[in-house]
């Protein structure tokens, strides 16, 4: 299962009647709000620290800003206590950019050195009818387009996602759903292996 799970909180400045609500006002809220339900906000960070605010024109009268942030949870239930709090407090700007497994590389690791732990064997059995035998390893790659895939349940929908994450963008009209549940990370590794034909 995903351990790292990185969700997207994008805040618009928006009007309550006459009044303003500014990003510092809404940020506020949302970090009160995370550390009200046991929320690390050590781990909520700018986005793009680059970009900073972003001004938008409202209905050609008033310039408003939104920002962009980042915030890492470990399990499914903080990333749907994380959207239930964006719920509350009407952040309707929300995704799941990313999962990951912080054990990874080591897992990578190990699938790499089973794949090429299978591929003598099966070069022989296939030089077995030609009397031949695999000898010396000449060459060891990996193809760069395996790597690993996981996917979320979110309100019965499923969603597959790739290496570049999981997206889920929020509307206006935004439904809050309840169930968040992920799926186990499936990590492949194809691995090209050359070897020296001996009689």
């Amino acid at each position: 299962m995903p351990d790292e799970i990185f969700i997207s909180i994008t805040l618009h400045e928006r009007m309550d009647g006459k009044t303003k609500i500014s990003i510092d006002s809404l940020e506020h809220e949302l970090v009160d709000a995370l550390k009200e339900n046991k929320i690390d906000v050590k781990n909520l960070s700018t986005h793009d620290l680059a970009s900073g605010y972003v001004k938008i024109r409202w209905h050609g009268k008033d310039v408003m800003q939104s920002k962009e942030y980042s915030l890492k949870v470990s399990t499914a239930e903080e990333t749907q206590t994380v959207f239930q709090i964006v719920y509350d407090l009407k952040i309707y700007d929300a995704d799941i950019w990313k999962t990951d497994y912080s054990k990874r590389d080591s897992i990578e690791e190990v699938v790499r050195v089973e794949a090429i732990d299978k591929a003598k064997p099966q070069a022989n059995y296939m030089l077995k009818p030609l009397d031949k035998w695999a000898g010396k390893t000449l060459i060891v790659r990996e193809d760069p387009y395996y790597g690993y895939s996981t996917g979320y349940m979110y309100g019965g929908d499923q969603t597959i996602s790739n290496q570049q994450g999981i997206y889920m963008r929020g509307a206006r009209d935004y439904s809050y759903k309840t169930d968040v549940e992920f799926q186990k990370i499936t990590f492949r590794s194809n691995m090209f292996v050359r070897f020296e034909i001996t009689p």
